[in-house]
């Protein structure tokens, strides 16, 4: 098959901020490799996938990216029919070729973030924990409180949609007894709903409770104070992967660092590969121990 120097990527939505990060950084990594990016949205649809992996197929391009819907995506079975190499992109396929982050430190670091700074009623948002990173999250973060023998109440775990509406659903926290000091949302985007709900609500953020999310997404920074969030090195690693880094490998996921920005306390402890931006307080000195660009 003759090379046509374009890929194929396909996003739940681009509406979610994170996705749309992606879809930026993949664009400008290939656009400096001289491709052309195909950008499919598949709007959750499951039948919607098939449909635009046969499309990118007809078109010839030399490969696939892909964000899946959910566990019961049928492009994962109907990929290995076509003759064209895909790669899943943060939602990990066992056997499959994978970039992805380790979700399941991701939560450890999380709830040991939270732990340390003193909170010992927490509660969670979760969003859509059919889909494997999410479940990996949230497995992780309590797993790491049961280490500190933290408990989290069924009353204090939320389910909802991964969107800026579930977070304004933290209200129902306010009145539950005891009250949560800190919320873990298992994305950004529900993490900022969370946020603006609360300060409309008059509940200082974080000396009255602390939020952290996931992903790490622009806006985040851009919080007053600035969010915490488990963030995801999605830029440094796709100028790795599109420039002559590593191959992505089957059922192998990047491992994990936490970045401290400045003006936040928090801990800056290598592990490995993927960031975590960190800026709760509760109450406690101010540290910087990274001193990251303040924008």
């Amino acid at each position: 098959m003759r090379k046509t120097h374009s890929v194929g990527l396909i996003i739940p939505n681009i509406t979610t901020p994170f996705f749309g990060e992606i879809a930026e950084i993949i664009e400008n990594a290939l656009w400096d490799k001289e491709y052309q990016m195909l950008l499919c949205i598949s709007e959750r649809d499951l039948e919607r996938e098939i449909v635009q992996i046969e499309n990118l197929a007809r078109r010839q391009v030399d490969g696939i990216l892909m964000v899946y819907q959910g566990e019961q995506s049928k492009a994962i079975q109907f990929s290995k029919s076509i003759p064209i190499p895909i790669i899943f992109v943060d939602r990990p396929i066992p056997g499959e070729y994978s970039v992805a982050t380790d979700n399941f430190s991701g939560g450890q670091l999380a709830a040991r973030h939270l732990a340390e700074l003193g909170h010992r009623c927490i509660g969670m948002m979760c969003g859509e924990a059919e889909i494997r990173n999410v479940a990996e999250r949230m497995d992780g973060f309590l797993t790491e409180l049961r280490r500190w023998k933290i408990d989290v109440h069924p009353d204090h775990i939320l389910h909802g949609r991964q969107e800026l509406q579930f977070g304004l659903r933290v209200e129902e926290f306010l009145t539950k007894q005891p009250r949560p000091t800190a919320i873990f949302a298992t994305n950004d985007i529900v993490a900022v709903g969370a946020w603006l709900k609360l300060l409309e609500r008059g509940c200082r953020v974080p000396e009255e409770m602390s939020i952290i999310g996931f992903d790490n997404i622009e806006m985040s920074r851009f919080l007053s104070p600035p969010l915490t969030t488990v963030g995801q090195a999605t830029r440094s690693d796709s100028h790795t992967r599109f420039n002559g880094g590593s191959s992505p490998r089957k059922g192998v996921r990047k491992d994990q660092r936490i970045i401290q920005h400045p003006g936040s306390d928090s801990i800056h402890v290598h592990l490995s590969k993927k960031d975590i931006e960190t800026t709760c307080n509760f109450n406690q000195p101010q540290s910087t121990l990274y001193n990251s660009p303040q924008l």
